[in-house]
């Protein structure tokens, strides 16, 4: 808080004491001691309790102190002296906002404004006041005007990214901090901020470079190794995650947030006997905590011993799950009553967690049918066109790995990914972020994509390339990303001559498993939080791929069902290399080898194991709560040829 009165005309004779004492905080204020600034204009207030300058210092620096009581109760008697003044409202009305009272906070902002319009710091304020009383599109709007004018207005892009964020705008919210780190490179809260949006955008590398940045300017800020750490962790560099965890724990031993990153660090690593160890370790001295008795109960999940997940499943039935966790945890134990055959209970846990999920999106401000949208429109599009907009050739091609989530997807990616000549990256929005790029210039996706010429073409596969900056120059790209089947009207355009693998799966199989997962927040995966959703859009994607495959060249095309791929893997793997044209070796067949990299799916410890057939046919168990979309997915059981006669 900074006061921004500062023209009051009540200035006392120097010869009066109060004046000696203020002007000496002011001096003590300008070396930076605030504490001590503080402490001089209370001494001035005790010799004149409603000398004007000093009722403005002293209550603003004891906000900045955290004294809120003190610092409100001598702006409120500055208001009282100085009516309706807009330096004396913005003051307490700052104050307020930043005690959490965002109501009474804001209509002093707002009558601070109307008296003195065009200050950005009150604007900023009004925003900060906005977004924390959820009306965030109007945060953004204020927000955005002060960052047009003043676009250097640190405060304001703080603000504004974090509104973006909470909207999961992260491509937003990503750009908007990066723009106040260049303005800013020592600030560790803006490189914060900057790497956790990398981080939800699983641009890992980023997000750590930006941590490595902050700990030039402090070496020994807890935070900013602890986000490295789980930069590195999501790079699958899990060794050097581990080292930077213990250097937390070395400083700060009672440190529960990296306590369990170490534990589900070793446990991405397999090292399931270490990881035990440590969390037995904490749970020791912390037996009620929530996150360490879930994490209890994952481990136990890695094992053999369903006693051992019954006995941990029913004491967790019981415990009190906080709101902001129950997504995740509310999954886990479904997990759990599912591995136990325990499908009414599993359900039941899915249900909860799904509608915690859905009030957390809802609490963005975001509608699920937001991308529903755009499925529709691509899907109008493709089944209007009688020929494909392809555009010139490219040097460069990837392979894309398409399906709906929870198909296969992951696994594929992994098993191309041990090929010598093959990269393959994972669940990248490249293609999306494209798409918003060019919504941002005013053009109409997908309508728009037939009409881009080739330079344009030219330049958005070099964007598209450079989100690959780890690709070796001597292996093909891999994209691996189901959903981009939306985004076949831009792939046609930027590679005309691209090898499609369509994982296909049994679609009762691929609905329930999109229900039981705990997706992170966007605009697709919240159409997850019910079936009834998630069916509609399977109903929606498939009849784009189906519309679009009809247009296309079938050399171009390799299908590949899960099932197929988990029974015989190798006569289906060497069917796939003889559609890509390359040499099948041995390395395809074990997924579980293949680095970890960057795999940010719900499948990350399933391909840390060899390929099993655990999931097949798990819609047999639930059949009664998948009958109600049968009219959705009976068309596409049978396109895909998973009737009844099919063996699995």
């Amino acid at each position: 808080m900074e006061p921004i009165n500062g023209d009051s005309d009540q200035r006392p004779p120097a010869d009066r004491e109060v004046h000696e004492l203020f002007d000496r905080a002011r001096t003590v204020l300008n070396a930076g001691d605030v504490e001590h600034a503080e402490k001089l204009a209370s001494q001035a207030l005790e010799k004149e309790p409603d000398f004007l300058p000093a009722l403005e210092l002293a209550g603003v620096l004891a906000c900045q102190l955290r004294q809120f009581d003190r610092g409100i109760i001598r702006l409120r008697r500055l208001n009282e002296l100085m009516t309706d003044h807009p330096g004396a409202l913005f003051n307490l009305g700052n104050a307020l906002v930043s005690n959490r009272e965002f109501s009474e906070g804001l209509q002093l902002l707002e009558r601070a404004d109307r008296l003195s319009p065009g200050n950005p710091n009150v604007a900023v304020a009004i925003g900060i006041a906005l977004r924390n009383l959820g009306r965030i599109r109007e945060a953004v709007a204020r927000l955005e005007a002060v960052v047009q004018v003043a676009p250097q207005h640190l405060a304001a892009l703080n603000s504004l990214g974090s509104c973006h964020a909470q909207l999961g705008q992260f491509e937003k919210a990503s750009s908007v901090f990066q723009q106040a780190v260049s303005i800013s490179p020592r600030s560790i809260e803006l490189r914060h901020n900057a790497a956790n949006m990398l981080l939800e955008l699983g641009e890992f590398a980023g997000a750590a470079n930006e941590y490595r940045a902050a700990l030039t300017v402090d070496s020994r800020n807890p935070d900013s190794r602890m986000g490295l750490a789980m930069a590195l962790d999501g790079m699958g560099e899990f060794d050097e995650a581990l080292y930077h965890l213990r250097k937390v724990l070395k400083s700060q031993p009672d440190n529960l947030h990296a306590r369990y990153a170490v534990v589900d660090t070793l446990e991405h690593m397999s090292r399931l006997a270490e990881a035990r160890s440590e969390l037995d370790r904490v749970l020791s001295e912390h037996p009620q905590n929530i996150n360490f008795l879930f994490l209890d109960l994952r481990l136990a999940m890695r094992g053999d011993d369903a006693r051992g997940i019954e006995e941990r499943v029913e004491r967790l039935a019981g415990e009190n799950v906080p709101s902001t966790l129950a997504p995740r945890l509310y999954a886990e134990l479904g997990a759990a009553y599912d591995r136990l055959n325990r499908a009414d209970d599993a359900m039941q846990a899915f249900t909860t967690a799904n509608k915690a999920s859905a009030e957390a999106w809802r609490q963005h401000g975001s509608s699920p049918n937001r991308f529903r949208g755009r499925t529709n429109a691509v899907r109008a599009w493709v089944e209007s066109l009688e020929a494909l907009p392809r555009g010139p050739d490219s040097a460069r091609t990837p392979v894309f790995v398409l399906g709906f989530p929870r198909s296969g997807t992951t696994l594929m990616g992994r098993i191309l990914h041990q090929h010598s000549a093959l990269w393959a990256a994972d669940e990248r929005p490249s293609l999306r972020m494209l798409v918003d790029d060019l919504e941002a210039e005013g053009r109409v996706f997908p309508n728009d994509a037939a009409s881009l010429d080739d330079d344009r073409i030219a330049s958005l596969r070099d964007q598209y390339f450079a989100r690959f900056p780890a690709l070796p120059e001597d292996h093909q790209l891999v994209d691996k990303m189901p959903l981009n089947i939306v985004y076949l009207p831009l792939i046609w355009r930027m590679f005309p001559n691209a090898q499609f693998v369509c994982m296909v799966r049994d679609p009762r199989d691929v609905i329930l498993s999109c229900y039981m997962q705990p997706f992170a927040l966007n605009a697709a995966m919240a159409n997850f939080h019910t079936l009834e959703n998630a069916a509609a859009l399977y109903d929606e994607v498939q009849a784009i791929w189906k519309s679009a495959t009809a247009l296309m060249d079938t050399t171009q095309i390799h299908v590949c069902h899960y099932e197929s791929l988990v029974a015989d893997p190798q006569t289906t793997v060497e069917a796939l290399c003889r559609f890509l044209g390359i040499a099948f070796e041995e390395a395809m067949l074990r997924p579980e080898k293949a680095s970890a990299k960057g795999v940010l799916t719900p499948s990350l410890r399933q391909i840390a194991r060899p390929m099993n057939t655990e999931s097949v046919g798990r819609h047999r168990r639930y059949a009664g709560y998948l009958k109600q979309w049968e009219s959705t997915l009976n068309p596409w059981i049978e396109h895909f040829g998973y009737g009844e006669s099919r063996e699995t």
